[in-house]
């Protein structure tokens, strides 16, 4: 669960709800990638190798098994590191950003939220670390796995229990859907709300293309693969393989879904979301949790 918890965080729990609430069901295919390709293939096919490769040439970090493999400490070593060091550098900021401007959100009177969530995201984040090492990161993700379980699973039967049934659901986004054609809204199924429901649609290029970003996009990062790295033995993988396989297609699925159990629950203006979209969502759709800035950063320290 800690290895696909590197990648689902803010990024599942905050932006793919709302492609669901704006894009329609067809989104909930993502889900399928995930647990299929991102996680039962990731693990079946670079798991145990990466595993026993790290083990062999006592490699911690990408850098040291680039490296090792090639022999080469002159140029590859240096070079990979600096190229993690400035992407992970760029995705920090993201984190950083996205993290404090939700904050700032959830509290609009405190003066200063912005700045003060930067530095505590920041200061809690060294200290976990600095006193804990990659122990506390571990144990960081897999709390954090835990309550992301609850909570969406909490969401998703709870939502669904309160609008009266998917019945009732479908018939609050259609109705959102008709009322804001009728004031002018731009909707993207405006003239055919069914297509909101319904795979193949005008939107599932754009689909394709997420499902293929959020599963293949994470067997390379660095906080993953050092998760390999750390693995006990093929058992324990074997192990991790089947319970993450579990918790992702449970944790991803509801994810997707409540975007539009959030919509059929509260149908408000499209271009309200569209508007916070704008200002916010593209931060926080790149944005894990602060557990994730401390692995981001732990294969270049470890």
């Amino acid at each position: 669960m800690c290895i696909r918890d590197r990648y689902f965080s803010a990024v599942l729990l905050v932006g793919c709800p709302g492609l669901t609430w704006l894009l329609g069901e067809q989104w909930l295919w993502v889900s399928f990638m995930n647990t299929v390709f991102g996680t039962f293939v990731a693990f079946l096919l670079l798991g145990n190798r990466a595993r026993k490769m790290s083990k062999k040439l006592g490699a911690l970090t990408l850098p040291e098994l680039i490296a090792e493999r090639y022999q080469d400490d002159k140029y590859i070593r240096p070079t990979a590191g600096l190229v993690i060091a400035i992407f992970q550098t760029i995705y920090l900021v993201s984190i950083f950003l996205g993290l404090s401007t939700l904050l700032q959100v959830l509290f609009p009177g405190v003066p200063y939220a912005f700045q003060i969530a930067v530095i505590l995201c920041g200061a809690i984040t060294c200290i976990y670390l600095i006193i804990g090492g990659a122990h506390s990161a571990i144990m960081s993700d897999l709390i954090e796995s835990i309550i992301m379980l609850i909570g969406v699973l909490g969401i998703t039967i709870g939502g669904i229990i309160y609008v009266g049934g998917i019945n009732n659901l479908n018939a609050n986004i259609l109705a959102d859907i008709a009322n804001n054609v009728a004031n002018g809204i731009p909707e993207p199924y405006g003239s055919d709300p069914g297509a909101w429901f319904i795979f193949p649609n005008i939107m599932s290029m754009s689909m394709i293309g997420m499902a293929f970003v959020t599963t293949f996009g994470a067997w390379g990062s660095p906080q993953m693969a050092t998760r390999f790295f750390t693995s006990k033995d093929r058992k324990s993988l074997r192990y991790g393989m089947v319970l993450a396989c579990i918790w992702v297609s449970i944790v991803s699925f509801c994810s997707w879904f409540n975007g539009a159990i959030g919509r059929g629950l509260s149908p408000t203006s499209t271009q309200d979301l569209l508007n916070w979209v704008a200002s916010i969502g593209c931060l926080l759709y790149t944005s894990p949790s602060p557990r994730d800035l401390s692995t981001s950063r732990m294969p270049s320290s470890a």
